[in-house]
């Protein structure tokens, strides 16, 4: 389109002003809103040659003006969701191409990263589908990722889990079980060739690492998870998908490396499926031989390592540790340092009743409502004693200890009538700093503790499980302790120290765009220790 000179623009200009063709009007309230509507077209008034409308909340949607051409953006949060913030970007689009060629957008230089990284991301999913990716055996879809910019509301996405890829992040399958010698015989020895054919007449580095075919490293992991078994006798049931997500990295990294991998094998390796606290093993590497030769080589391609295990049953007192007697490879895929962090959706829907395990027997004489029913891994009898084993006082009695996350915190903490934390009247709360369950507060936990006097423990997920019923300590005795742990950026880590919960820096720009960057100090991860007074009863129905 042809754009008008700009002598021509001023001079229009000083005209519209200097006679006061134009009005300013401020849109706070849905009463203004409702006096400034057209009854009939539902748009806002145009009421001089030159109308500015300021407001907040009001005008992000859902409100119409004709012939708009000029926006002051401003809205920052800490986190962008995208879903939320495209509808806004109605503002500079569906107009006719003579105004468009007039539209002029302002903001400040950090939004507008944010608007054009949510841009390349919108468009690297529109041409992930118009490929057909979706369609893939994967079941995947790539959305992009940046930290500062979530998809959606997480209540949105509850069919599937949302996973990060980062650099150099070990992807690896955790707690499988696995068929016996007899069954996985054939596949073990399939395996075996693909392998050792993907070593012959490649010329092996100091530490035993190979470049291998993308094609050929797919169909080794396929038929790895083919010799895997999960049920909920073995407690694996949620690490199902664990080998769909190591393919869905596995793609996505080699996409982004022209294809290339590197692979090493490790054989003759004896790690057992349990560890000492009941849960499963997650570093089947050798942080020395094998982790280390592989971040310096995992550069520009990912690294798969394959370690053959023995699989040997390992019996002690509280059963099996080890495996079932048969050899098995066990995958872990390490991703390149140069990869540009990508969120993906994973379908894992998962089909099947869920079991109902009667407590009646268990919570015989007890108020429900002052039992905290809580998931344990491991023996809980080598951590509280055996039935009836009592504890003096609570300093030298054995705790519970759990992290007060968001996801979880409805279980630890009381809320008000309108749903929110409910705020303990004796600690002073820091209104400036409200980071919900995740508020430092000067060191000083803001919230009130549901009065619990028991405490429900279940080992294992099938109705078979053992079942320990702990008597606490009065809530006064009870510890709760700031002890979040932080990144280099000042970042929020989960317990698990890789996932960010809340982000503790950001960078802040003053009115002629001047930079500060900034951290917030105001954040933790709550701890709480409950203090065991008695093991009330035990229950264990595993044969």
């Amino acid at each position: 389109m042809e754009v008008p000179k700009k002598e021509d623009v001023i001079n229009e200009m000083r005209e519209i002003l200097g006679n006061n063709d134009y009005i300013v009007q401020v849109v706070n309230t849905d009463n203004e809103v409702v006096n400034l509507l057209d009854q009939e077209s539902g748009e806002l008034q145009l009421e001089a040659t030159a109308n500015i409308f300021i407001g907040g909340s009001i005008l992000d949607r859902g409100i119409t003006i004709k012939n708009i051409l000029c926006f002051f953006y401003g809205r920052n949060p800490k986190n962008f969701q995208q879903d939320t913030v495209l509808q806004h970007a109605r503002m500079y689009g569906a107009r006719k191409k003579e105004d468009m060629a007039v539209t002029r957008f302002h903001t400040s230089s950090a939004i507008y990263h944010i608007l054009s990284r949510m841009n390349e991301l919108d468009n690297q999913l529109r041409e992930w589908f118009l490929q057909g990716n979706d369609q893939s055996d994967l079941n995947a879809v790539f959305v992009g990722y940046d930290k500062n910019i979530k998809p959606c509301a997480m209540q949105k996405i509850k069919v599937s889990d949302a996973l990060t890829l980062k650099k150099q992040q070990r992807v690896l399958p955790v707690g499988m079980w696995t068929g016996s010698k007899t069954a996985t015989k054939k596949m073990m020895a399939e395996i075996d060739h693909l392998v050792n054919e993907s070593m012959c007449g490649q010329k092996l580095d100091a530490d035993g690492f190979f470049y291998m075919n993308k094609d050929v490293a797919q169909q080794i992991i396929a038929l790895i998870e083919d010799t895997y078994v999960y049920d909920e006798k073995y407690g694996n049931i949620d690490h199902k998908s664990d080998m769909r997500e190591l393919l869905c990295a596995l793609e996505y990294c080699t996409e982004r490396s022209g294809g290339k991998l590197r692979a090493m094998v490790r054989t003759d390796r004896n790690m057992t499926r349990i560890r000492a606290n009941g849960g499963f093993i997650d570093s089947p590497e050798d942080g020395r031989t094998d982790l280390k030769p592989a971040r310096e080589r995992a550069l520009h391609e990912p690294v798969l390592m394959l370690l053959r295990q023995n699989g040997q049953k390992e019996e002690t007192e509280y059963g099996n540790i080890g495996w079932n007697n048969a050899p098995f490879y066990w995958p872990v895929l390490l991703t390149q340092e140069d990869l540009a962090p990508v969120m993906f959706a994973l379908d894992q829907r998962r089909k099947g009743k869920q079991l109902t395990i009667d407590l009646t027997e268990m919570l015989e004489g007890v108020n429900p409502d002052e039992v905290l029913k809580l998931s344990y891994a491991g023996n809980p009898i080598d951590q509280f004693g055996k039935e009836g084993t009592t504890y003096a006082n609570a300093e030298e009695a054995a705790v519970e200890t759990r992290w007060l996350k968001e996801s979880v915190a409805s279980l630890f903490i009381e809320k008000d009538e309108q749903g929110n934390w409910k705020h303990n009247p004796a600690v002073p709360f820091d209104e400036k700093n409200d980071h919900g369950v995740y508020s430092l507060n000067h060191g000083h936990f803001p919230f009130v503790l549901r009065d619990y006097k028991y405490i429900l423990l279940r080992n294992g997920r099938n109705a078979n499980a053992p079942l320990m019923l702990l008597e606490l300590f009065p809530k006064d005795e009870w510890i709760i302790d700031p002890r979040g742990d932080f990144d280099e950026e000042n970042n929020l880590l989960d317990d698990n120290g890789q996932d960010i919960l809340l982000y503790g820096s950001d960078v802040i720009y003053d009115k002629n765009m001047n930079k500060t960057n900034f951290e917030d100090k105001s954040i933790t991860l709550w701890y709480i220790e409950y203090p065991v007074k008695r093991v009330v009863k035990y229950k264990c129905l595993k044969k």
